[in-house]
């Protein structure tokens, strides 16, 4: 790794590309061991509001958790970080990393890279179908060629891409995707895609994202306070809408860890659209963060 100063689990250009190629020299190995303690590493050093591979996940499942968040992470960083990259570069990018994922998961190429070395193992050893994580790069490129949302169902459309193969991927892990689980899984999933829209309003805007809706309002610039109360209310609204059908999937799950740690996530999912719904139109100013008082009360809510 580059001694340069940086963010956690944020890597320089460099190291960027050697990950997304088959064979490596910055960060290569041979062992399945130490390709699972890289994804570990990742995964763990990565602020996120929900949980991310937590004790309540077997320990059995819970590598292949971690090579599946890695292989999102490092994706999802071709298509956002602020490299020194254009649309065509990073669209390059995303295009080789798929097809040399596809080569070594399916073909059994010899590899050195941690990221496939990982992957491989856990589509190998858990049957993991392929779609999901075409699907997850398909997104990153709709990233990388943002273009405003003329609908909410354009929204719901790209969650399709960047949200509900996550969840299908947890329940396969786990043996516990099916016909029902799969639809309450897809409500949820969109769901916390679009809560974490809403949280990171302030942040997106100042990147040339705006994810609310051309048919809600037009331009924020012209717009009044009052008027963004109302069309995030209506946001808000929807969101919750999609995570209260979806609440119920715990009910479904007959693992009792995957059961509870899906409660922790919705629960935390409401948390968060409750500090949303007190911010309105503030959330253009600021990104609400859980606490640990609100942690702690995700948990004893998370236990009935």
């Amino acid at each position: 790794m580059s001694k340069k100063a940086k963010q956690p689990n944020t890597f320089d250009l460099e190291e960027l590309k050697q990950l997304v190629e088959i064979n490596p020299n910055l960060l290569a190995t041979n062992s399945i061991t130490a390709a699972e303690k890289f994804c570990k590493k990742i995964a763990l050093s990565h602020y996120e509001n929900f949980p991310v591979g937590s004790i309540l996940i077997p320990k059995q499942i819970r590598k292949h958790f971690y090579s599946i968040y890695t292989f999102s992470r490092i994706a999802d960083d071709i298509a956002d970080e602020d490299y020194s990259l254009n649309a065509d570069e990073r669209l390059k990018l995303l295009n080789t990393f798929l097809e040399n994922t596809i080569s070594t998961a399916k073909n059994n190429f010899s590899t050195t890279n941690p990221i496939f070395i990982a992957l491989r193992h856990t589509i190998n050893e858990m049957g993991m179908p392929f779609a999901p994580f075409e699907k997850l790069i398909k997104a990153f490129k709709i990233d990388v060629l943002f273009v405003r949302p003329n609908s909410i169902d354009d929204l719901t459309q790209y969650c399709k891409f960047s949200a509900n193969p996550i969840g299908e991927l947890i329940l396969r892990l786990f043996g516990e995707y099916n016909t029902h689980t799969a639809e309450l899984s897809d409500a949820i999933t969109s769901a916390l895609q679009l809560i974490n829209f809403w949280q990171d309003l302030s942040i997106d805007l100042n990147k040339g994202r705006n994810y609310i809706p051309k048919d809600l309002v037009e331009e924020l610039s012209t717009k009044s306070s009052s008027d963004f109360n109302l069309t995030l209310h209506l946001l808000l609204i929807y969101s919750e809408k999609l995570l209260n059908f979806g609440k119920d999937l715990p009910k479904l799950i007959k693992n009792r860890k995957l059961k509870f740690e899906l409660k922790v996530i919705i629960n935390a999912g409401f948390k968060i659209l409750e500090k949303e719904q007190k911010l309105q139109a503030k959330l253009f100013e600021y990104r609400p963060k859980l606490r640990k008082l609100d942690y702690l009360f995700i948990l004893l809510k998370s236990l009935y």
